[in-house]
């Protein structure tokens, strides 16, 4: 520059001009984007805070009501949705007063969760980017995304409620037959939508896979592919140690593959808590289908057999009727654990039998028929009807008869009292005390309420509502046994009792869910 600047002095000197002066614009353009961006968020501003004061000054005007046990407000141009950002209360309009109990429950669980979850304060997030930019058009994209996504969140946490997705589908399609037309600009979450969108929450929700899984898949199988092709073109590092196995997945909890004497269980290839305590109790009823075996299969193993659907392991139930056949479990080496859940009878009058005779000395076929005793009371015992309790007492009942008819067979007197001495060790095992109602009681409402949401005050309260249920039930078959109808109408009882001492409407509609499974656990005697 100081080189420059002589010549340039010169240049001045002698007429010539150093620059062309043009005009400049950037100031001014910058001015009017100025202008323009602050008008438009401004007037984006007022228009919310207009709706904001009118949402406000309508929400004083409406009535307010108690729905199913929650607090709603009544509006005729709006709903179902929930409004306002501090205190959301949910709105809905008179029409969802008409519906049916399930229906109502759902929309109230729909609501309930928008505001469990925030999603009013999600939103007006949402519209304050847009204040700060509206000229960007890929923030009113990504907010009408927004929109979408969390509708679809909140249908996923109602269906994982225990909502099933096609009554709750077919009750989106019911809410919006009823809806109006009208909506207003405002921040709220609404149950029923503008028909695009709904259309698109259905095909959501019924699709068999997420496309957002189908996506991570594609890019996870072209990434692999990729490092795969890295590993090839890399050079082979031998180690010196021994190679280490990968350690094995092995499946923990209830959401293994369940099958049944072999073969994968229909309604679905994990199962949950309640449906596998369901099957099992439901087998339990059923002398042909009473499980005997269970095998625990590890991840390797199942993989091998049942490809993909093995990837956290197996569980494998064997029924009486099924071994009894002549059918085969799989092989130990096949299996982590083997545990025998209920012996035949065969094994298990042999194994009583072993214990009555010890230290006595028979002849053979005094053995043999005192083993033949055994097997048929044991038999006799399988055949019991009744509730627990009752069945406990007639338990003992067949036990005294088989100890009388053993006595009798036992000429000797020292031998005699060795029996009676193994027939009174006998009577104290574990395996023979009566079950108390309590005891029941606490497993029955462990099988109502497992997995759900409950706290420890309507655990004890369930628990203690079947003990009566129980107590009731007994008292009435003890009086008349064949009275089915009875007990039958004590049994639906005791659920509708469950299901009032559940405080959450969500937890109601689960508990909904399962009630005609568990009527169909309930023996009739």
């Amino acid at each position: 520059m100081r080189q420059i600047a002589p010549l340039t002095g010169e240049r001045a000197q002698n007429g010539f001009p150093t620059s062309v002066r043009m005009p400049d614009i950037a100031p001014r353009l910058l001015r009017i984007v100025a202008w323009t961006w602050g008008v438009m968020s401004l007037l984006l501003a007022c228009v919310l805070a207009w709706s904001a004061v009118r949402m406000r000054r309508d929400a004083a005007r409406w009535p307010r009501t108690t729905l199913h046990g929650a607090q709603v407000l009544i509006s005729e141009d709006l709903g179902p949705a929930l409004v306002g950002l501090v205190r959301p209360q949910i709105v809905v309009p008179p029409w969802v007063l008409q519906l049916e109990e399930a229906a109502a429950r759902t929309i109230l669980v729909h609501e309930e969760q928008h505001r469990q979850a925030g999603d009013s304060r999600l939103i007006a997030a949402g519209w304050l980017c847009l204040i700060v930019m509206p000229w960007h058009p890929m923030l009113w994209w990504m907010s009408r995304r927004l929109l979408r996504a969390v509708e679809f969140d909140c249908d996923a946490r109602v269906v994982a409620r225990g909502v099933r997705t096609a009554v709750y589908a077919d009750q989106l399609l019911g809410a919006m037959q009823y809806a109006g037309a009208a909506r207003r600009v405002a921040m709220t979450t609404a149950f029923a939508e503008q028909r695009s969108q709904l259309g698109k929450r259905i095909s959501h929700l019924l699709r068999p896979m997420p496309r957002r899984a189908v996506m991570m898949r594609m890019s996870g199988s072209v990434m692999t592919a990729v490092l795969v092709a890295a590993a090839v073109g890399m050079p082979r590092v031998e180690l010196a140690q021994s190679p280490r196995t990968l350690p094995q997945a092995t499946g923990r909890g209830w959401d293994r593959l369940l099958l049944i004497d072999g073969v994968v269980v229909n309604r679905g290839l994990h199962a949950s808590a309640f449906d596998i305590y369901a099957e099992l109790k439901l087998m339990a009823v059923d002398s042909a289908r009473t499980p005997m075996l269970s095998q625990d299969v590890d991840s390797a193993h199942a993989v091998r057999r049942f490809g993909a659907a093995g990837v956290r392991g197996a569980w494998a139930l064997w029924t009486r009727s099924y071994l009894g056949g002549g059918g085969k479990p799989f092989a130990d080496a096949d299996v982590a654990t083997s545990t025998v859940m209920v012996p035949s009878d065969a094994d298990r009058a042999s194994a009583i039998a072993t214990r009555l005779l010890s230290g006595v000395s028979l002849r053979s076929d005094k053995e043999a028929g005192v083993r033949r005793v055994v097997l048929d009371y044991e038999q006799q015992r399988r055949r019991l009807r009744g509730p627990a309790v009752a069945r406990a007492m007639s338990d003992r009942d067949v036990r005294r008869r088989r100890d009388a008819a053993i006595r009798g067979m036992i000429a000797d007197r020292t031998q005699r009292a060795q029996f009676e001495r193994n027939a009174v060790a006998e009577a104290e095992r574990p395996e023979w005390r009566a079950p108390t109602l309590r005891g029941l009681a606490a497993s029955e409402a462990d099988f109502y309420l497992v997995r759900l949401p409950v706290s420890a005050q309507e655990q004890q309260a369930a628990t203690e509502v079947i003990q009566r249920s129980m107590s009731a039930e007994l008292a009435l078959y003890a009086k008349t046994p064949q009275d089915t109808t009875g007990l039958r109408a004590l049994q639906r009882r005791r659920v509708e009792y469950v299901r009032a001492v559940l405080r959450s409407d969500a937890t109601r509609l689960a508990f909904d869910q399962r009630r005609p499974m568990i009527l169909r656990t309930m023996p009739s005697w």
